[in-house]
């Protein structure tokens, strides 16, 4: 079982380009709901936003209040890892920052998951790491001793030996609502 887990504090304030795009957070969990990943936890500072604005329904997908206070992304991190599943054999962790992640880039991180004993696959672009970045259960221990702003970058430095990379495909910007091919599962509104 693979987890990802979207560190979407501040994400529900941000604007897309024009008006009739949708959010960003909309964006990134249609993108991870489409792709084979087995669980998807969202953490964010405020609920209200989500539920007025993100109209996905999905058995998979969990919302979670991000610990507050000045403990930097790092908290949102751990209490990602605590909300995931406690079966999952890797936890997923993506940002709320363009560009968007797409299915075909998360299903390439499973496939590299489940065919390497490497502890973490990241992707590259333009020749270096960059998130999102997906953990073995092996390294969970040390993500939980992550501090201030760290979201697992230092454990990427740490394990560059145990580390698999998946070229990052530049992908286009997305099109507006009503031009974007939406899956048949993911139109179900709340």
């Amino acid at each position: 079982m693979i987890s990802a887990v979207i560190l979407a504090v501040g994400c529900d304030r941000q604007q897309s380009p024009r008006s009739l795009d949708p959010a960003p957070l909309q964006l990134i969990l249609e993108g991870v709901l489409a792709s084979n990943i087995d669980e998807v936890v969202c953490l964010t500072d405020d609920l209200t936003p989500a539920r007025r604005d993100i109209r996905l329904s999905d058995r998979r997908l969990s919302w979670y209040l991000s610990p507050a206070g000045p403990q930097g992304r790092s908290a949102s991190v751990i209490a990602g890892l605590w909300a995931s599943n406690p079966c999952s054999d890797g936890v997923m962790f993506v940002s709320c920052e363009p560009p968007v992640v797409g299915a075909g880039l998360i299903n390439l991180f499973i496939e590299k998951f489940e065919t390497s004993t490497a502890w973490i696959v990241a992707a590259t672009s333009a020749g270096r790491p960059r998130g999102p970045l997906l953990f073995r259960r092996d390294l969970f221990s040390e993500l939980l001793e992550l501090t201030g702003d760290d979201t697992g970058a230092s454990l990427l430095e740490r394990h560059t030996l145990n580390t698999a990379l998946v070229p990052w495909l530049e992908q286009p910007e997305p099109a507006s609502l009503n031009e974007r091919a939406i899956p048949a599962r993911l139109k179900q509104r709340v």
